[in-house]
């Protein structure tokens, strides 16, 4: 089966589980970039958590990948606001994601909200294989984030 992780990450916790997925199952990684990332610091990044809201669909820079080529999407996110980056939302609008496997993963610092919810309603026609919040991913030791990562991809890649 092959497979495709698609994420963004803003801070790095994203971009640590989508390598980790990628590690154990030897997947193509596709890291979502902005045409115009903004280097937010301090309590400003919070007002991109605003655009999540409005699902915003900023520009992205440019995908070389054919998803008809792939049998299993992962499709990753940090969570702002109680929903995904808005990256995905470009992601999602830009490109035909029907008749596929499909993976959701989170990160967050608290609570995914409805996220999962939102992004299941946005790919219908898909087969949904599972889903998982990997929280607080910047404290936790790397061995037992790869153990938390591995144990969910057993339910999903047999």
């Amino acid at each position: 089966m092959k497979s495709l992780i698609v994420y963004y990450s803003y801070e790095g916790s994203t971009d640590v589980v989508a390598n980790l997925i990628e590690e154990e199952i030897n997947g193509t990684l596709l890291r979502l970039k902005l045409k115009k990332e903004k280097e937010i610091k301090s309590f400003l990044k919070y007002a991109l958590g605003g655009k999540a809201i409005m699902n915003e669909k900023p520009e992205l820079e440019p995908i070389n990948i054919n998803i008809a080529d792939y049998d299993l999407i992962f499709i990753g996110t940090p969570i702002w606001a109680f929903t995904n980056a808005p990256a995905i939302n470009t992601f999602i609008s830009e490109t035909k994601i029907e008749n596929k496997n499909i993976a959701l993963f989170c990160t967050s610092g608290g609570s995914r909200g409805k996220t999962f919810e939102k992004l299941r309603k946005n790919l219908p026609n898909n087969n949904f294989v599972g889903e998982n919040e990997f929280a607080l991913v910047y404290k936790k030791e790397k061995e037992e984030l790869k153990n938390e990562v591995k144990e969910w991809l057993k339910d999903i890649v047999k």
